[in-house]
């Protein structure tokens, strides 16, 4: 059910951003622009941050997090769609 709700999320909004982890500095700016709380800092077993997760049910593809990250890590792609003019 769960990867049902997540195709369906995929297809609704597109793909989601992408994080480069080498650019990353774990900051959390992109936590605390996601105004749907879709974006965390996952701890590693001492509880310091060692990763970014998205939830792509809750991500609405805004991008505010792209914008927010002053590293430059989070890209946002493009989906183009092309319909019948």
């Amino acid at each position: 059910m769960l990867d049902r709700m997540r195709s369906v999320s995929s297809a609704a909004f597109g793909p989601l951003p992408q994080v480069d982890m080498r650019r990353c500095v774990l900051c959390g700016a992109c936590v605390i622009a996601c105004p749907e709380l879709a974006i965390g800092l996952a701890p590693d077993a001492s509880g310091a941050a060692m990763a970014v997760w998205i939830d792509d049910l809750r991500c609405t593809r805004c991008g505010l997090c792209e914008e927010a990250c002053p590293e430059v890590a989070i890209a946002c792609p493009l989906e183009i769609v092309l319909g019948e003019a």
